[in-house]
């Protein structure tokens, strides 16, 4: 049964990234990690999953949608890398595995679809895009309203503040990538030479982060500071996601596309000075031949007056 190719409903990726969504990419990664085969459709559509959301993982009659349930799945077939792991690095894989899901999860789903600019700005127009019009009328508000849940639903009990909530997730989440730090230490993974369901978590929630455009979110910036949670990603991309050809005639193609948005905002103002003296030219020019054909006649008002001054002198004079 391991070597049956299973299926994976997912979003589209972006910058660089197979997807756009940190579960679907956990899900890719983790397959990766162990050869698992997998035929991976973006159909970009949550519509069509039986949880409302992405992504999907289907094996023969099998449908499973949370990721947990699909680590633990995958287990249960004797397929992963987890499997060869001891009791003990099973246990703390898991344990981090929760840490990330109470502590880093709630600042994630913050980050990218509760912070009002992030969501205006980027979240929504990115997931529109992704899954077309009409769709993305529903889906984005939808996943919205989801992420609200999951991030103040659990902490609604306690008598604080929705600002209070906001300064506790990310709070916490900074103090969980500390631990993801220290943990992983100067290992190529976390536990070692083989990467595990939580290097794929990690893997998931951090790349979106320092691959994507929340370049002012606090997050991203506590992210930066560790550079070996940046280089985990990074290897991870290059050791299980090789550009292909299209991922690379598509990035030339962008590089190519910047390029010329940057020369035309630099060639914006020498491109009106040029305007404004062509049309200056081209205006004397007219002048100056309507002049000469006799089209037009300038006429000294100034002289006028002199000569009609100078006759009523003159016949002052005489009499």
């Amino acid at each position: 049964m391991g070597d049956e190719v299973k299926k994976l409903e997912s979003w589209s990726g972006d910058w660089g990234l197979p997807s756009i969504d940190y579960n679907c990419l956990a899900i890719e990664a983790y397959c990766r990690f162990s050869g698992i085969p997998l035929k991976v459709t973006q159909g970009n559509n949550p519509l069509k999953s039986p949880s409302g959301s992405l992504p999907v993982f289907r094996d023969g009659n099998t449908t499973k949608c949370d990721i947990i349930k699909i680590f633990d799945y995958l287990k249960e077939q004797n397929c992963g890398n987890d499997v060869s792991m001891s009791r003990k690095i099973q246990a703390d894989n898991k344990a981090y595995i929760c840490l990330l899901e109470e502590k880093l999860k709630p600042a994630f789903l913050h980050s990218w679809w509760l912070d009002a600019n992030a969501y205006t700005e980027t979240t929504r127009p990115l997931f529109a895009k992704a899954s077309g019009f009409p769709l993305s009328l529903y889906v984005t508000k939808k996943m919205q309203s989801s992420a609200s849940d999951a991030v103040y639903t659990p902490l609604q009990k306690q008598d604080i503040t929705e600002q209070e909530i906001d300064k506790l997730i990310y709070k916490d989440a900074k103090e969980c990538i500390n631990h993801l730090s220290n943990k992983l230490g100067d290992q190529d993974f976390f536990f070692g030479d083989s990467p595990t369901s939580l290097d794929a978590m990690v893997f998931g929630y951090i790349a979106p982060l320092i691959k994507g455009p929340l370049i002012s979110c606090q997050l991203v910036k506590h992210i930066n500071g560790f550079s070996n949670l940046c280089n985990h990603t990074n290897r991870i991309l290059s050791r299980f996601f090789p550009p292909t050809p299209e991922d690379m005639e598509r990035q030339r193609q962008k590089e190519k596309e910047k390029n010329e948005a940057m020369k035309n905002d630099l060639d914006f103002p020498n491109k009106t000075r040029n305007m404004v003296l062509a049309g200056v030219f081209a205006l004397s020019a007219m002048m100056a031949f309507a002049y000469s054909s006799g089209a037009v006649r300038i006429q000294d008002t100034n002289n006028d007056m002199n000569i009609y001054d100078l006759d009523e002198d003159t016949e002052e004079d005489m009499s």
